[in-house]
């Protein structure tokens, strides 16, 4: 899946979702086209492709953990990251477990959740809207008000005892306190949403609904006794805390990346090699020179000075077509995604410039840019 945002008018993002293979590495292939206005001359002669490679840049992450409710506080699951986080609270007093893992389950958690909501949230929307099955709009209101509070409780129980054993600016107290904060969000804009959103299709009569409203005010009353920011006290200060822990708990999901020197190293050979063809051309013409003319006569020096003129043009010109040929058979620009968590690398990303002409752009892209049904029609350039 391929999807294309206009973040601003100097910001074009490209997203695309793909699956990791299990065993065998996979290549796939992607074509971008850009078309550019004729008096914006941007061409070969005008920007290097240094210049216009740095206008390219690849990021990648994770797709979200999708564990259910029931699978994140199953005490068997081994993967759930509340399990894990429960694992290192209990033996941190033996054996401390390393910062960056216990602050990686704590995001993970986080995110988990989010993105639980979310889903969950968009399954309640399409509910109300059918007006049709109500017992099961009251069976997921159930399911969430029975397993919440489970899950709240066994982060708080971690959360105590990370505060109770480790020094109160530790990281991993400062974890935890983030993904709890986030977690109580969580819980309450969900319950809340769910209570609105099934007003006027369960009414006063539900006997699920009432615990949606408990669920949000507890959270609100437990926000309020750890201090956390709340939209009653400031809305504007409460959102830019949502999204400073949404940022932080995502952070985890992003790749790092890191960009190889490979292709500079092999242009660097190129140049060695071109440097070393042109001083043999010469060092084989002085040998000539040296030969068939009285060294210092006028011949003798009109020959080495012609020689060594040749030589910087045949190594600029040979420089140059080899450049000009390498990218077919070497990517200008490669870089490794690498998973912060392990510091191993994920992927491989490889990038190829190359400045064409209207004429040969292949058939199928001209026919796409000519569609009547193209949004972009009338925006894009001729």
């Amino acid at each position: 899946m391929l999807r294309v945002n206009i973040n601003s008018s100097r910001h074009l993002e490209s997203k695309m979702v793909l699956p990791m293979p299990d065993k065998n590495k996979k290549k796939i292939d992607i074509d971008y086209y850009f078309f550019t206005p004729n008096k914006l001359n941007v061409n070969a002669r005008n920007i290097s492709r240094e210049a216009m490679l740095r206008k390219f840049v690849a990021h990648g992450r994770f797709a979200s953990p999708q564990l259910t409710l029931r699978e994140l506080i199953n005490d068997d699951n081994s993967i759930s990251p509340l399990n894990v986080l429960t694992y290192y609270s209990e033996d941190i007093l033996h054996n401390i477990p390393s910062e960056q893992a216990f602050i990686h389950e704590a995001q993970s958690l986080t995110t988990c959740m989010n993105h639980l909501c979310k889903t969950l949230l968009q399954r309640f929307k399409v509910l109300c809207e059918e007006e049709e099955d109500k017992e099961e709009m009251e069976g997921v209101i159930a399911k969430w008000t029975a397993s919440t509070p489970k899950l709240i409780r066994k982060v708080r129980r971690v959360l105590e005892i990370t505060e109770k054993n480790l020094p109160e600016n530790n990281l991993m107290v400062t974890a935890m306190l983030w993904a709890d904060e986030s977690l109580s969000n969580a819980v309450e804009a969900t319950s809340l949403d769910m209570y609105l959103m099934s007003q006027k299709f369960l009414g006063k009569d539900s006997k699920t609904r009432p615990l949606l409203m408990d669920l949000v005010k507890n959270e609100n009353e437990y926000r309020q006794k750890r201090n956390y920011p709340t939209s009653n006290q400031n809305s504007e200060n409460s959102s830019y805390r949502r999204s400073t822990l949404k940022k932080w708990s995502q952070s985890v999901l992003y790749l790092n990346p890191f960009v190889s020197k490979s292709p500079e190293r092999v242009s660097f050979a190129i140049a060695g090699f071109a440097a070393a063809i042109a001083m043999t051309f010469a060092a084989v013409m002085a040998i000539f020179a040296n030969k068939w003319f009285i060294e210092n006569s006028l011949p003798y020096l009109l020959l080495i000075i012609t020689t060594y003129a040749f030589k910087d043009r045949i190594k600029e010109g040979l420089r140059a077509l080899i450049l000009k040929i390498m990218p077919r058979w070497i990517s200008d620009q490669v870089a490794y995604l690498r998973n912060p968590a392990t510091g191993k690398n994920i992927c491989k990303s490889k990038s190829k410039l190359t400045f064409t002409t209207p004429d040969k752009v292949p058939e199928k892209i001209t026919a796409s840019r000519e569609d009547y049904k193209n949004p972009f029609r009338s925006m894009l350039p001729p």
